[in-house]
C-alpha cells in the first residue's frame, strides 16, 4: 500500500469529530478570551455548514469558513464569541493561538537554516542544494504553487501503458490532484519550497534544489511506488538538472527484508546509478520489542537512508525527543533501526486548501491558503533528501553510500535508545562541512557524532 495515512502519522491540526455529539466543548484558552478576539468554530462532520456560517455571521464577523473540513473562523467580542457554543452544529470552540511549531524552527534543529543564511559557507559559497535534482515520488506536486513555481523541473504522472512498467509519463504542471492529493506537495515544499508565498518564512531544507515531481500511476498502491520509482531509474540523467536524490514518504507495514523484492530492486539500481534514496521509516510507533519499521525502510543497501520522526518542540532545539508516532525498530536487531532522525511533528510546508490532505492540517496553519501542519515521517524524510542534495552541492563526486555514511556519522545523538533513531538527529552543517573536506566543528551537543551507521551497514 502506498500508505499515506500511516505514514502521515498525527496530522495535528485536523479536527476529529463525533456525530451526535451535544455538548459544544469549550477550551480553557476561549472562557478566558477578553476584548476583541478570534476563535476556530469547529463544526459536526454532519453540519450544515451554510446554516452554521449565517447563524456565526449574524453574532459576530465571520472571517473565514473551511467547508471541507467543517471549519468556521470568526471574529469579536469575547463573550459573543463564547455565545456561539449554542449554535446549532458547533461541537467545539477553539482558541485562534499563535502557532509556534514551525517548519524554520525545524531548520535550526537541523543546522540547515545556517546554511540557508550563509552564516555558514563553504569557498565562500552559500549551501542551499543548487545544480541538484530531487525527484519526490509521491501523489505528485503542485507545480503552480508560489513556493515551487520556480523550484520544479519535471513534474510527471506515470500511466501504466499496455500493463508495461513505467508505461507513459504524462507531463502535468500540477500533478497532485488525486484524492489524497496534498501529500506530494507538502513533502516538496519540505524538500525545497523556497516560501514565496510567505516572505521566505515556510521554506524547505534545500532552496535551490530542484524539485522532480513523480505521480507514480493513477493508483494509490505498492506498485504506484514502483511506477515512480523506475521513472527515476530511467530519467534521472535525462532531466536538468540530474536527479541525484529521491524521496519516498510513503512504505508497507513492517516485515524482514526480501532481496528479490521489486522495490529492493529498483533500489539497488538507483543507487548504482548515483541516486541517494530516502525512505520514510513510518508511523506505527512502538516500544523495540517488535519492528515497526516499513520493510522499505530496513533494506541494508548502503546508499538507502531509513528516517525517523525527531520533535523539536517547535523551538528548533537538539535536546527533543523521538516523536512518539515514529516507527520503532527491534531494539534487539540493530538491521531494522531507522538511520537517523529528521523534525517531523507540526511542519508547516508549501499546500493548497484544495488539496485534501492539505485541509486536514489548515486549521493549524497561518495561511492555510498555501501552507498545512502535517505531521509524520512523512515529513521527516524530505528534511533528509534536502540536506544530501546540499552534501551533494559541496561534493557532487560521492556515492550514495558515502552521502549515508557522512549523514549518519555527523548525527548528533539525543537519547540511548538506538532502535527509536538509529544515529540520533542529522546535522546539515557538520554534514556539508564533512563532505567539502572541513573540520565538522560539534554542536556544542553532547552526542555520538561520528559513530557508525544505526543500523550497522558499514
Amino acid at each position: 500500500m502506498f500508505a499515506v495515512g500511516g505514514l502521515l502519522g498525527p496530522m495535528l491540526g485536523g479536527v476529529g469529530t463525533v456525530t451526535g455529539v451535544t455538548t459544544t466543548i469549550v477550551d480553557d484558552a476561549v472562557r478566558q478570551l477578553t476584548g476583541t478576539a478570534t476563535v476556530l468554530v469547529i463544526l459536526d462532520e454532519d453540519a450544515d455548514v451554510d446554516a452554521a456560517a449565517q447563524a456565526v455571521d449574524a453574532r459576530v464577523d465571520l472571517v473565514s469558513r473551511y467547508d471541507r473540513i467543517h471549519v468556521l473562523l470568526a471574529k469579536g467580542p469575547a463573550d459573543a464569541l463564547r455565545g456561539l457554543a449554542d449554535v446549532p452544529g458547533v461541537i467545539r470552540l477553539e482558541h485562534d493561538a499563535p502557532i509556534e511549531t514551525f517548519t524554520d524552527s525545524s531548520h535550526v534543529a537541523t543546522r540547515g537554516q545556517q546554511l540557508l543564511d550563509g552564516e555558514v559557507t563553504i569557498g565562500g559559497q552559500v549551501v542551499d542544494g543548487t545544480g541538484v535534482g530531487v525527484a519526490v515520488v509521491d501523489t505528485g506536486v503542485d507545480g503552480w504553487h508560489p513556493d515551487l513555481e520556480a523550484r520544479t523541473g519535471e513534474n510527471v504522472k506515470v500511466v501504466p501503458s499496455l500493463g508495461v512498467l513505467g508505461g507513459t509519463a504524462i507531463p502535468f504542471p500540477e500533478s497532485d490532484t488525486l484524492s489524497l492529493g496534498g501529500h506530494g506537495t507538502h513533502v516538496a515544499g519540505i524538500v525545497a519550497g523556497d516560501g514565496t508565498a510567505s516572505s521566505g518564512r515556510f521554506h524547505g531544507a534545500a532552496t535551490g534544489a530542484t524539485i522532480h515531481g513523480v505521480s507514480g500511476g493513477t493508483l494509490i498502491s505498492m506498485h504506484s511506488g514502483l511506477e515512480g520509482l523506475y521513472w527515476v531509474l530511467e530519467n534521472h540523467e535525462t532531466v536538468t538538472p540530474t536527479i541525484r536524490v529521491v524521496n519516498n514518504s510513503w512504505g508497507g507495514s513492517a516485515g524482514d527484508y526480501n532481496p528479490d523484492g521489486a522495490i529492493p530492486r529498483v533500489v539497488r539500481a538507483l543507487i548504482d546509478e548515483g541516486v541517494v534514496v530516502v525512505f520514510a521509516a513510518g508511523n506505527s510507533g512502538g516500544d523495540g520489542s517488535t519492528q515497526s519499521t516499513s520493510i522499505q525502510c530496513v533494506d541494508p543497501t548502503p546508499g538507502m537512508i531509513c528516517v525517523a520522526a525527531y520533535d523539536d518542540q517547535g523551538t528548533g532545539t537538539r535536546d527533543g525527543e523521538t516523536a512518539s508516532f515514529s516507527s520503532r525498530g527491534d531494539a534487539t536487531r540493530p538491521e531494522t533501526w531507522p538511520d537517523l532522525a529528521a523534525p517531523g511533528v507540526d511542519i508547516i510546508a508549501a499546500c493548497r486548501l484544495t488539496l485534501p490532505v492539505c485541509a486536514t492540517g489548515a486549521t493549524a496553519s497561518p495561511d492555510p491558503l498555501y501552507y498545512s501542519s502535517l505531521s509524520g515521517t512523512s515529513m521527516a524524510a524530505p528534511h533528509i533528501a534536502g540536506i544530501a542534495a546540499q552534501v551533494l552541492q559541496v561534493a557532487p563526486e560521492l556515492t550514495p553510500a558515502e552521502v549515508e555514511q557522512i549523514l549518519v556519522a555527523t548525527a548528533t545523538s539525543y537519547g540511548d535508545s538506538g532502535f527509536e533513531q538509529g544515529a540520533g538527529l542529522v546535522d546539515a552543517v557538520a554534514a556539508v562541512r564533512t563532505a567539502a573536506g572541513e573540520p565538522a566543528r560539534s554542536s556544542g551537543h553532547p552526542g555520538r557524532s561520528g559513530q557508525a551507521p544505526g543500523r550497522g551497514r558499514g
